[in-house]
């Protein structure tokens, strides 16, 4: 029986860098209008708070529990960025949302005229800017990827490939139109549109014969992207390999064969679930190490603080050293989950389960309420001194993590608030103007 794709949402968007032209004041308004404040430029960046087991977890699968479906049942969770709602993908029932921390759920996807998910949903990618804009992609039943616009009301099926495991987005293009989608358990499957997605083209075909399986591919901009081949069932070599020509070539930077969705984190540095432990990037991809250990092969995720949260054997697990050592969080957990999410906004872990029936699980949502509390971040230079006016993490140029930071920390003011580049005691849109002009420098 081939293993279904485990997959766990994001907490917060994947942070990747979206260049907004210098149009003015006036245009940078009439875009932030549309976006939640509240999650992506109101970021929190909360303090540690205690790690004791006190609390535990409660069921909130509510009226999911025992819907008609099939093996994989329900396959995914995904916390919407800036907001306080829940999204659970169910195999041949599509996405599902919650807004009351899963007292009840309602199905999305209802507007007339439009397609219907019926796939497996297996990830979610949300648009950095608005996050009423996302993409799903899915495995076995209907189409691949699909995309809404409108926070899920209605969808539109991207083109004709179908058992897509992962969906990753060049967000460095405001125009959205480079996107690449990983095969489920195929080797050299990584199929990549110029269009937004009305059209693919395999580039997988360029990996090496015999790799393992090109489930998730990355985007790191129009050129540049990552892919693991992981062996899992199917044999194959293992490894990570990287292209900077958009797929014409690509070069072997790792032999870790991870399996999964990498984790993009808001510094720019990429991690991924490699056996028991993981393994990171702070290079975008070109080297990797490997770190921590006792954890279950899981997606990692990233709080608001920056510290990492994973699943280890008994309970949840948190590093707030870039994944080096973990410690446990949390209650003992009910199952072993296959994956985990954060929201911010419900502050609340929720976990999930599955398996091969004909029904959603009774207990397939799990929720355990965490506050972290909030606090203002720690203060660092606001742009690098012996760098261009813009090279906020000091690494001597303005690129995709610079832009990360000054996102993250929009709207705030104090002292030495990373991103405030032109020293006026804020983050804002003069501080994005001296960022768009100064990129690649």
């Amino acid at each position: 029986m081939k293993k279904l794709f485990n997959q766990s949402g994001v907490i917060h968007t994947l942070p990747l860098l979206v260049i907004i032209a210098a149009v003015g004041i006036i245009s940078f308004l009439l875009i932030s209008s549309t976006l939640p404040l509240n999650g992506l430029f109101g970021r929190l960046n909360p303090k540690p708070a205690s790690h004791a087991a006190g609390g535990s977890w409660i069921n909130v699968t509510s009226n999911l529990a025992n819907m008609p479906s099939e093996c994989g049942n329900l396959t995914m969770l995904s916390a919407i960025p800036g907001s306080d709602t829940i999204i659970a993908g169910i195999a041949r029932q599509g996405l599902w949302a919650s807004n009351n921390s899963g007292t009840s759920w309602s199905n999305l996807g209802t507007g007339a005229g439009f397609a219907v998910i019926t796939n497996r949903p297996s990830w979610i990618s949300y648009d950095p800017l608005n996050s009423a804009i996302f993409w799903e992609s899915g495995i076995y039943n209907g189409g691949g990827v699909y995309k809404t616009t409108n926070g899920g009301n209605t969808f539109q099926q991207l083109g004709n490939i179908g058992h897509i495991d992962f969906v990753s987005v060049d967000f460095t293009d405001p125009n959205r139109q480079t996107l690449l989608a990983g095969g489920h358990e195929q080797s050299q499957k990584v199929y990549k549109s110029t269009d937004g997605g009305q059209t693919w083209t395999n580039i997988g075909v360029n990996l090496p014969a015999g790799t393992g399986f090109s489930t998730s591919p990355l985007v790191i901009n129009s050129q540049t992207y990552v892919v693991n081949t992981d062996r899992s069932w199917g044999g194959g070599s293992p490894g990570i390999y990287r292209t900077i020509n958009g797929g014409t070539s690509w070069t072997k930077v790792s032999s870790f064969g991870p399996s999964g969705p990498p984790l993009l984190a808001s510094n720019g540095t990429i991690y991924w679930s490699v056996g028991n432990s993981l393994v990171k990037s702070t290079d975008s991809g070109l080297t990797w190490t490997q770190v921590g250990s006792g954890l279950q092969n899981v997606h990692p995720i990233e709080l608001a603080d920056g510290k990492l949260v994973s699943v280890g054997g008994s309970t949840l697990m948190i590093s707030a050293d870039g994944g080096v050592s973990w410690s446990p969080i949390g209650p003992t957990l009910p199952y072993n989950p296959p994956g985990v999410i954060y929201s911010l906004s419900r502050k609340a872990f929720f976990i999930w389960n599955w398996n091969c029936g004909g029904f959603v699980l009774p207990d397939a949502v799990m929720k355990f309420d965490f506050d972290f509390g909030s606090t203002t971040p720690t203060p660092t230079p606001s742009s690098c001194p012996k760098g261009p006016l813009g090279d906020i993490n000091c690494d001597g140029k303005i690129d995709i993590f610079d832009y990360n930071i000054l996102v993250t920390n929009f709207g705030q003011s104090g002292s030495g608030i990373p991103g405030d580049l032109n020293n006026n005691g804020k983050v804002d849109i003069f501080d994005y103007n001296i960022i768009v002009t100064n990129f690649g420098k």
